[in-house]
């Protein structure tokens, strides 16, 4: 799923989040890497419906993307990863973190500049 493949949809909010905002990429000694997450674009969930796809790039993502498919299957929305534990500092928190930032702020991720 990417951002292409869902032109047709109601602008599903998009959440790249850089991972250099987490301490995670620096306690494995990497400073790269991206989460990020599709939700489709719902006005009764406030913008933030169900989750429809995300991916990860970066040192062992592979180890987190099944959460990622667990929450698709389950229809999980950003409210759900929200109330989900995401351990400090673990990769894992970065798809937490990239779900807080389609939901609202995120108070761990800069804002992004216009």
């Amino acid at each position: 799923m990417n951002d292409k493949a869902t032109r047709n949809w109601r602008q599903p909010p998009s959440t790249p989040a850089s991972s250099p905002a987490w301490p995670t990429p620096t306690a494995n000694g990497r400073d790269e890497g991206v989460t990020k997450l599709l939700f489709e674009d719902s006005p009764e969930a406030h913008g933030h419906g169900k989750i429809l796809g995300g991916g990860m790039v970066g040192t062992h993502a592979g180890d987190m993307i099944g959460e990622i498919a667990l929450a698709i299957e389950m229809g999980a929305d950003a409210i759900d990863f929200g109330k989900t534990i995401h351990p400090h500092p673990t990769l894992g928190e970065s798809i937490g973190m990239a779900a807080e930032v389609a939901h609202g702020p995120c108070t761990d991720v800069p804002p992004v500049r216009k």
